[in-house]
């Protein structure tokens, strides 16, 4: 991506204008999602009170996020760079709101169904945490464990909060917005998740050399592996979202 001279001095750099079409993108798909979320007034109450588009807009853009790392379009430093000002940039704009009431009004007319009563009433919007998640995620932990630790993020924790809407909850350890079958749900949800996202991905490993000059083929034990990790990536999930503090699913 070539140096945009824009006129009067002004040129942006590549790092700049990804930066740029980021955010761009990012309120698009926010914005479309908000939108959308006006199908929900004609469903029934027990459907809104699922806020369905709510759990699509957290998991896409999570799943984006996926993408674009797995995909090499962003390098690990320049995508950790780009959610930190994502995550300003969607505090900035929530907190906008306050400045005018036409300003609350135009907001809340396109967001307000994929918001949660709490950031209705002007507390920090998931999305900040979320994106501040992913940041932290991608900065410290290596590809591959990061890849696996955003579908988590995304598709564990949607289906976490959707199983305490659904289901009786009984409480672990009396915590606020914990529930047993709220971690299951977040388990099962990674952990298959995580199992269709590594039958794509070659492990590297070989053949194992057993005793008497005897191979194991990578056939055989490869796909043992993979169901492993799924299922640890599932466990680790929903211990994750066990110790959370406070609800952060809203």
């Amino acid at each position: 991506m070539k140096p945009l001279d824009l006129g009067y001095g002004v040129v942006l750099e590549e790092q700049a204008q990804k930066l740029i079409i980021a955010l761009a993108i990012l309120g698009l798909v926010q914005i479309l999602f908000g939108v959308a979320s006006k199908l929900e007034n004609h469903f029934s109450e027990g459907l809104k009170r699922l806020q369905i588009f709510r759990k699509l807009q957290h998991t896409t853009t999570c799943l984006m996020v996926l993408g674009v790392y797995k995909t090499g379009v962003f390098n690990k430093h320049q995508l950790v760079q780009y959610l930190c000002y994502m995550a300003v940039f969607v505090r900035i704009a929530h907190s906008s709101r306050h400045f005018s009431p036409k300003i609350n009004e135009a907001f809340l007319a396109v967001f307000e169904r994929v918001f949660s009563q709490e950031e209705v009433n002007g507390e920090p919007p998931v999305a900040v945490f979320t994106l501040w998640g992913l940041a932290a995620v991608i900065g410290a932990f290596p590809p591959g464990v990061a890849h696996l630790a955003i579908l988590g993020l995304s598709i564990g924790t949607s289906f976490a909060e959707l199983a305490g809407q659904v289901a009786k909850r009984q409480l672990i350890f009396g915590l606020e917005g914990k529930s047993y079958v709220a971690c299951i749900w977040n388990a099962t949800a990674t952990a298959t998740s995580t199992m269709a996202f590594l039958a794509f991905q070659d492990l590297c490993l070989g053949p194992i050399q057993l005793r008497g000059g005897f191979f194991l083929p990578k056939i055989l034990f490869v796909p043992l592996i993979k169901v492993a990790v799924a299922v640890l990536n599932g466990v680790i999930s929903a211990i994750a979202d066990i110790v959370v503090i406070g609800d952060m699913n809203g």
